[in-house]
């Protein structure tokens, strides 16, 4: 460690030379001379023209990933054949993340004011739990409420759709019980982006979020599944007991693969599942010369065990819809995706 600006100081050459002489000479010591000397372009070439991808035969990364997810894809094809649901839910829950829906403690909920619209009323809420995890919601109550709730997630923030005569307003006019959340990182928990700023097109607003949540062995994609996991089950909490309560999700946008991991992991949970404009398969972005706004629902390690149609697979017979499906390559401006 050295108290100085970013870069590499001599101070930090003789603590990384230190570690190279112990580590690979059995030499505890730096014998370092700190002299800097300035190569010519030609003596700093590994390659006659400096380049890897202008010596024949060879393979860019890109050409390199695509032969080894064809490979990949053949053995999930083995896995879905011989595997048991049970085992592979289980492998899906460690990698992603998620917890099992038992471990996850029941949110507590306060009140944060209510308002009357014209036909139903909605309650602003707060769900918290794991001590400090808490994301913002609104309630929708039809005056008479159904058998039937839907659970509404959007990437663009849970008001958009709240709006009158919007999505939301046409399910509580049939009877149906709607909440709305901001799952992690979207609405009112967004934060401003301030890390790769020059990336944000390709990989999305929250690149350096991504990038810690993946050096604390976190995935975004498994803590937002588990932001949709609490909210449904306190949503089936208000169902009427003595009538056959029916919970329907909808997702759009990067919500749609935590979506799916959350329906095919707790498929007794849900009805239905609804996905707009959400990207079809994790295969479908390895194809993909220039992806964006996909690293946010990046596993590693999935591919070698499943992709995102699996996970429709395992969610059973039940209806699920797929509305604009949405492109690797495609960006997204106001919500929706465009070439």
């Amino acid at each position: 460690e050295a108290d100085e600006e970013h870069g590499f100081s001599s101070h930090l050459m003789e603590g990384a030379v230190r570690w190279m002489r112990r580590w690979l000479m059995g030499i505890d010591a730096a014998d370092l001379d700190t002299a800097t000397v300035q190569l010519a372009h030609e003596d700093t070439l590994c390659t006659p023209e400096g380049q890897v991808l202008l010596m024949p035969g060879t393979k860019s990364v890109f050409e390199l990933n695509l032969e080894y997810e064809q490979d990949l894809a053949d053995a999930r094809t083995e896995l879905r054949e011989t595997e048991d649901p049970e085992e592979l839910r289980r492998r899906i829950r460690k990698i992603a993340g998620i917890r099992e829906l038992h471990d996850i403690p029941f949110p507590g909920v306060q009140k944060k004011g209510s308002l009357a619209r014209e036909g139903y009323q909605i309650d602003k809420l707060l769900l918290t739990w794991d001590t400090d995890i808490s994301i913002p919601g609104i309630l929708f109550r039809p005056p008479s409420p159904g058998g039937e709730s839907v659970l509404y997630l959007s990437d663009q923030g849970k008001t958009g759709a709240g709006l009158p005569g919007g999505p939301i307003e046409d399910l509580v006019r049939e009877g149906k019980t709607v909440l709305a959340v901001d799952a992690r990182g979207t609405g009112e928990t967004a934060t401003t982006p301030w890390r790769y700023l020059n990336s944000l097109e390709w990989m999305g607003p929250d690149v350096a979020e991504f990038f810690i949540a993946y050096m604390l062995d976190k995935t975004i994609l498994g803590m937002r599944a588990e932001d949709i996991l609490v909210s449904a089950r306190f949503l089936a909490s208000l169902s009427d007991p003595e009538k056959s309560a029916r919970l329907h999700l909808v997702a759009e946008g990067t919500l749609g693969p935590p979506a799916l991991h959350a329906a095919a992991l707790e498929p007794g949970l849900f009805a239905s599942l609804e996905l707009h404009r959400s990207i079809q398969s994790w295969a479908d972005a390895v194809r993909t010369p220039v992806t964006r706004n996909v690293l946010v629902n990046a596993v590693h390690g999935a591919l070698r065990n499943y992709d995102l149609p699996d996970l429709e697979g395992l969610f059973g017979p039940k209806k699920i819809l797929v509305l604009n499906p949405r492109k690797p390559g495609e960006k997204t401006i106001s919500g929706r995706a465009t070439q």
